[in-house]
């Protein structure tokens, strides 16, 4: 992938809001001066939680332009009126043992030491192996996503940077394609279905060629036994095969009576980019994955009854 512009700052607005709002340099903006469409403020408005997660901020929501090895120029969020300052969380608010805990979407932003912009590589490569590995290894056990970027090069060459997409449904291997900051932000909102795209992301594809597209060989669907109903009373209707495009709308609802309320759904074998309401059954979002999978949709009432019924998935190009 290719950064845009030197320096850093300008960058991280590309990334955030698909423009750099402005902004040439690396000095210290008015926080929530700006009104322009971003990233988080297109998440909230789809009903989407955001959160950002910044090493050595000396508080949540804080706007102080520098504090120790804190730097405001690569943390463009404070800067949006319509984002609220509460999104902007500390280093030590990120929840290490309970990654399910995290927003739909956020960042996390290391202090200029471990970014590598003041100290070694190896300083920022030890970091990241203490502070992230975890959550990629959870992430590739629970259908999420991690993307690890760089703001710029050293200016020694084509500001050409690392990106690494990493996660349950990411095809292993390297890619050409001259991609940039706009094409990652439009990545982020097309997998989320934002109504809108910020600045020059909708003028973009999302990067889409590195997850995991290939069409599966369709199984013969296995007769699903009428649901029995149990001690409770609970039972789990059949939803029966559904179809789904891929990287568009798509919804199915789960539907369980009986049983003594109230009742959680779940859902195991979703493709990336589907969730399930665990209050509602309602399973929806957009597929990035092509092909026919096995999902199993569960339903536990108060009691601890549980319930299940399996039924395919078919996500297609059109």
């Amino acid at each position: 992938m290719k950064a845009l512009t030197h320096p850093s700052q300008p960058n991280y607005f590309n990334l955030f809001s698909g423009s750099t709002q402005g902004i040439t340099g690396d000095g210290c903006y008015t926080p929530q001066s700006m009104t322009a469409p971003n990233l988080g403020q297109e998440l909230i408005a789809a009903g989407r939680t955001f959160a950002t997660y910044n090493e050595d901020l000396p508080g949540e929501g804080s706007t102080v332009c520098t504090s120790g090895r804190y730097a405001q120029k690569h943390n463009p969020w404070f800067a949006f009126r319509n984002v609220p300052l509460s999104t902007g969380k500390t280093w030590a608010q990120f929840p290490q043992n309970d990654f399910a805990a995290l927003p739909d979407l956020s960042f996390v932003v290391p202090n200029q030491c471990n970014d590598m912009h003041s100290c070694s590589v190896g300083t920022g490569d030890s970091w990241t192996r203490n502070n992230i590995d975890a959550y990629a290894q959870w992430a590739k056990a629970n259908n999420s996503l991690l993307v690890l970027t760089w703001d710029e090069d050293n200016y020694l060459g084509s500001n050409r940077i690392a990106t690494v997409f990493h996660g349950a449904k990411v095809r292993t291997g390297t890619y050409a394609t001259a991609y940039n900051h706009h094409h990652l932000l439009r990545t982020f909102e097309d997998l989320f279905g934002t109504a809108t795209h910020a600045g020059n992301a909708a003028g973009v594809q999302p990067i889409s060629e590195v997850f995991d597209t290939s069409t599966q060989p369709t199984p013969t669907p296995t007769p699903t036994p009428t649901p029995t109903p149990t001690a409770g009373g609970l039972e789990l209707a059949d939803p029966g095969p559904q179809t789904c495009r891929f990287n568009e709308s798509c919804t199915v609802l789960l539907s369980a009576t009986g049983g003594r309320p109230p009742v959680r759904y779940a859902a195991t074998g979703l493709p990336w980019g589907l969730s399930v309401d665990a209050a509602t059954g309602r399973i929806s979002g957009r597929p990035w994955s092509v092909g026919t999978v096995q999902i199993t949709a569960t339903a536990t009432d108060s009691t601890g009854t549980t319930v299940s019924a399996p039924f395919p998935l078919t996500v297609t190009w059109f």
